[in-house]
């Protein structure tokens, strides 16, 4: 029996950044946000890769201005705030996890080209991913478009402040040395 090397938060981040809109958006912030628990499986018997994010694990890691991540711009009643509201009003689903399962991996110059099935909120959509090698990590760099997955983009003072509806999802491999042989060549 082969079994998934399993990769979390002791060789991988994961972030989601948001970006703000709206006529008073200079008073809200963009943000990076982290996913403090998840694993991907990397299965190398049937070179599939599987992946569960829990997004009541999410917290506020910066402030983003500029391409500038600033820290303690928000303070802590703030940030527990912003993710209460991730956890309560924008994910409808309890389980409050995202999934992707691949369906085929293909190897390119610089990395793999995936294809598989992303669950967010109760709804599924079949993506396409690239998850590529750079300075000898592996990195992959997703974008979510909120409402195709049934989420309401956050907003306040009736839309004055509000969420962009895409979001940016980026997942770092920084430890290769568990994954299997046809993951690892990066």
């Amino acid at each position: 029996m082969c079994e998934a090397v399993k990769i979390s938060t002791k060789q991988a981040s994961c972030h989601i950044f948001t970006y703000k809109e709206g006529l008073i958006s200079y008073l809200g912030h963009d943000l990076k946000l982290r996913v403090d628990n998840f694993t991907v499986d990397f299965i190398e018997a049937s070179r599939k890769i599987t992946a569960t994010f829990d997004l009541h694990s999410i917290v506020v890691e910066a402030v983003v201005k500029d391409g500038v991540e600033l820290d303690s711009v928000l303070s802590e009643k703030e940030c527990l705030e912003i993710c209460q509201n991730i956890s309560s009003k924008i994910f409808s689903d309890p389980k409050g996890k995202i999934t992707f399962e691949s369906s085929a991996i293909t190897a390119t110059d610089d990395g793999f080209d995936l294809q598989g099935i992303l669950a967010v909120n109760g709804h599924q959509q079949q993506v396409d991913l690239v998850l590529f090698g750079q300075n000898g990590q592996l990195r992959l760099e997703h974008t979510i478009n909120q409402p195709q997955f049934g989420i309401k983009p956050f907003s306040a003072m009736l839309g004055a402040i509000k969420i962009k509806p895409d979001v940016k999802v980026v997942l770092t491999i920084f430890d290769l040395d568990p994954l299997p042989k046809f993951v690892r060549q990066y």
